[in-house]
């Protein structure tokens, strides 16, 4: 190696030491964390309210089964007052 620090295996040898970070990139760095949890958190709630719809939608298609309704193959309408189509 022309710098002397590897060996004959690949990772051989020291690591380089870390820098240290100006002041200015720690706060940016802080700031672009707090977005990226914030981001994550409002994608993971959207979802889990996503996941919900769609599992009270699969619960009242089973207990349409297990009650028998004649309906059961017609596809349950949206409204406003019944938004996942449940009667």
């Amino acid at each position: 190696m022309a710098n002397g620090w590897g060996g004959r295996r690949s990772g051989a040898g020291r690591k380089p030491k870390p820098r240290p970070l100006a002041p200015e990139a720690v706060q940016l760095l802080e700031e672009v964390r707090a977005t990226q949890r914030e981001y994550t958190e409002r994608v993971d709630r959207a979802l889990r309210i996503e996941h919900g719809e769609m599992i009270l939608r699969r619960l009242t298609e089973l207990e349409r089964l297990v009650r028998g309704d004649q309906g059961l193959a017609e596809v349950s309408k949206h409204t406003r007052r019944r938004p996942l189509g449940v009667r």
